[in-house]
């Protein structure tokens, strides 16, 4: 058995997964397993309900409720069973699968599901910690979480996550979880915010994930209170002269945005989708949600650093060399 720190918890793998930080055997929070199985699957596994798709020309998943839980199919990786709580991940690949394939499904679809499964709202974004308190941005892909994520790791807050951003909400508030913080950034964004030496390895969508973020990320494996969401919204340079401003979401706008920028929300229709607005209605009235125009220049990414550090109180943090 492989054991890897992950989303704050301990992955315990029966597969080998490179880009996951290995950590010491103990108790595990989450366990996957490759389902080795033939034939017709147990009644308690067999599809009860569709709750929703993604279809691309490329692949399509589903995900459906089973007797015992969730599954995650994948046209091109297999079939993921996830048990009702969450813990178990079992596997079942489609021929010629390969464990990469696995290691992109678990960040990207399958542990949101099985965090969702445990109690989790999960959001597509990234995450800050400034003076110990977290910060949030949400956005549809390539319109620039990981670059102002980024850009403020640059100028002295701790990187958390990327992609995906787990919160919980408890009694006190909604605490924010260590994530993945492996950014991945557009080659201009890269030269620009990249020191160099800093190693990296090229995606086959041609960004530049950067690698060995242990410096940078969240010390001890503990979530922080979440202050704050942004929900970004770029702006060309002709229609605002201020490299960024923000704008107060009222309960309603807030949830609606939520709920937009849910992970695999797509996914999580049906029977699952009234769990997601309940969630995502409590987190909204539990942290402060704003829109972020952010002007679209690189040449600004410091502005809109300092601004937001300023807006959260950290104006001591020592600037970028």
């Amino acid at each position: 058995m492989h054991h890897y720190s992950l989303f704050g918890g301990t992955l315990r793998s029966t597969v080998t997964l490179p880009d996951f930080t290995p950590c010491r055997r103990r108790a595990a929070t989450w366990t996957f397993r490759v389902d080795e199985a033939r034939g017709p699957r147990l009644p308690e596994l067999l599809p009860r309900e569709l709750l929703g798709t993604i279809i691309t020309p490329d692949c399509a998943v589903g995900l459906l409720r089973t007797g015992s839980g969730l599954r995650l199919r994948h046209r091109c990786a297999g079939s993921y069973d996830i048990s009702a709580d969450g813990r178990d991940v079992a596997w079942r690949p489609v021929r010629g699968a390969i464990p990469e394939l696995a290691c992109i499904d678990l960040v990207a679809r399958v542990m949101p599901v099985a965090l969702h499964a445990g109690g989790a709202f999960c959001l597509h974004g990234s995450a800050v910690v400034v003076n110990g308190i977290g910060l949030g941005f949400v956005a549809d892909s390539g319109v620039g979480k990981s670059t102002i994520s980024v850009a403020l790791r640059r100028a002295g807050a701790l990187m958390v996550s990327d992609d995906v951003l787990i919160t919980e909400t408890t009694d006190s508030g909604v605490r924010l979880r260590p994530g993945f913080a492996r950014p991945r950034l557009r080659s201009d964004v890269a030269g620009v915010l990249l020191d160099d030496g800093e190693p990296f390895v090229d995606a086959i969508d041609g960004k530049h994930v950067i690698r060995d973020l242990d410096d940078a990320s969240l010390g001890a494996e503990e979530a922080v209170p979440l202050s704050t969401v942004y929900v970004l919204r770029p702006v060309s340079r002709r229609e605002s002269q201020r490299a960024v401003r923000r704008v107060a979401l009222p309960p309603t706008a807030a949830t609606l945005a939520l709920i937009r920028f849910a992970k695999v929300g797509p996914l999580l229709g049906g029977s699952e989708g009234g769990v997601v607005l309940r969630r995502a209605a409590a987190f909204a009235a539990a942290v402060r949600v704003y829109d972020l125009h952010v002007v679209r220049d690189l040449a600004r990414l410091d502005d809109v650093a300092y601004q937001l550090l300023a807006w959260h109180g950290a104006h001591a943090l020592a600037p970028a060399v």
